[in-house]
């Protein structure tokens, strides 16, 4: 679900359920093994790519109990740790061509 290419169209994020909840991954775009980038047990969701490549934005409800909203989180594309951006809650949203700016709906 929630495919998404790469500034460089290479590599694909998308969200999907392999295990028993959703996780990103990350696959290339001419096909392979996906590389699983989280184990949250929360629904996770992918958002968009920063546009430099170097970051996946996604929301999840993670730390916001119980699941009742969304936050949104940055990460890799071959994974490591998240890091939660500064927002109460967001669902939705796009990056400006700079990545300085975010647009929420």
């Amino acid at each position: 679900m929630f495919p998404k290419f790469s500034p460089d169209g290479k590599t694909i994020a998308f969200t999907a359920d392999y295990d028993g909840n959703n996780s990103k991954y990350t696959i290339p775009a001419s096909g392979g093994v996906p590389a699983r980038l989280t184990w949250q047990g929360s629904f996770e969701r992918v958002v968009d790519w920063y546009p430099d490549g170097n970051h996946i934005l996604f929301a999840s409800g993670r730390e916001s109990g119980r699941e009742r909203f969304d936050q949104f989180y940055k990460i890799r594309p071959t994974g490591g740790m998240a890091e939660k951006l500064p927002l109460p809650f967001a669902e939705f949203g796009t990056l400006s061509r700079n990545g300085n700016q975010l647009a929420l709906e």
